[in-house]
């Protein structure tokens, strides 16, 4: 099957919820960065969709809603048709459950994020995991990884060198989702949280510009078929359906454009891609192929199997399990793919 690739990002606010950019800046601000498209989630809202939803030149905005209650458990809440207001929900499972009744995607936003700092960032990490149905999770979110290292003392200097600060993924978040992979199918995205805010009484300086963080962390999506300029609602379509099969992984850009990765499967002569499910049949062949020069790391089950330094990796796999690559350039994270899902044969009931 040929797929094609596409790349975007995902949570942005705007002036509609607590962002500091017009949707028309935003707009601007993603096409000169190259995207694809972008995905805007501005806190209990879909006031944008009306007017700004659709194809801007060579942008694909969709609009969607990050469904935001007081004590944490914010959830990305795409392809609903009504906004959800949750802001006094305890309990996850029936913001969850509108999501899927509306035919949407549940991500967890931010699940790990977990600093308070004299920044205007809330502490707000997932905090209801009895919770069940949702499609996926951010593994890593970008503002939550450079504000966890930010302190008065240093602020200048990150302020200047953001990606001096960045370090990945949180660990308990790829923990977590090595861990729910093992019972279930659970996409993980990026999200950069990005919110252009600009600093009070000096409105000339700007928290990590909408322009650069477009540059950064980024989702590559694989379509069944190409982006239809002529179709916003085809397109989106496409887009949904790829984030909801986990056909996609994460790229930190700004190191390496990391387009054109691959990490697929063949097992007796089918290919298997990522975020695809099968049952294992004994032996299986992976194979990783990158841009550029990395460290390769194949884990299964969140368990180390193999590494290697060039651009390719083949491993036979003669075990099921949950498979999945991450990427490094130096000692920088770079890429992070979905898992392939190889199951072992339920066994017979007695």
């Amino acid at each position: 099957m040929e797929l094609f690739e596409c790349v975007g990002v995902i949570h942005v606010h705007s002036r509609y919820s607590d962002g500091g950019g017009s949707v028309k800046g935003i707009i601007k601000a993603a096409r000169k960065a190259g995207l694809d498209f972008l995905i805007l989630t501005d806190h209990d809202t879909l006031k944008p969709r009306r007017k700004w939803q659709g194809w801007h030149g060579d942008l694909l905005l969709i609009v969607d809603e990050e469904v935001s209650p007081w004590i944490g458990n914010h959830l990305l809440a795409l392809g609903i048709k009504e906004a959800i207001e949750a802001k006094r929900a305890l309990r996850a499972q029936p913001i969850i459950d509108e999501v899927k009744r509306q035919g949407g995607l549940a991500l967890l936003a931010h699940p790990f994020g977990g600093k308070e700092n004299f920044l205007p960032v809330r502490d707000r990490p997932w905090l209801d995991w009895e919770a069940d149905g949702f499609d996926g999770m951010e593994i890593w979110s970008y503002m939550y990884d450079w504000v966890e290292r930010i302190n008065l003392l240093n602020l200048p200097y990150y302020y200047l060198h953001p990606e001096e600060a960045i370090e990945g993924p949180h660990p308990e978040a790829l923990r977590k989702w090595d861990e729910l992979g093992k019972e279930r199918r659970v996409v993980g995205i990026a999200g950069l949280d990005a919110h252009g805010k600009r600093v009070p009484f000096l409105p000339f300086i700007q928290i990590l510009p909408y322009e650069y963080l477009f540059k950064t962390l980024r989702n590559h999506l694989l379509l069944t078929e190409p982006l239809d300029r002529s179709s916003a609602e085809r397109s989106i379509q496409l887009i949904y359906e790829a984030i909801g099969e986990g056909r996609c992984f994460v790229g930190y850009d700004l190191l390496a454009d990391s387009s054109g990765f691959s990490f697929r499967c063949e097992m007796e002569g089918e290919e298997v891609v990522m975020g695809e499910e099968r049952e294992f049949k004994g032996r299986a062949t992976l194979i990783v192929s990158s841009p550029f020069p990395a460290r390769i790391r194949l884990l299964r089950d969140g368990e180390e199997m193999c590494r290697r330094v060039g651009t390719e990796l083949r491993w036979e796999a003669t075990e099921p399990g949950v498979y999945r690559v991450e990427l490094y350039l130096g000692e920088k994270p770079w890429v992070f793919s979905n898992p392939i899902y190889l199951r072992g044969r339920p066994e017979a009931s007695p």
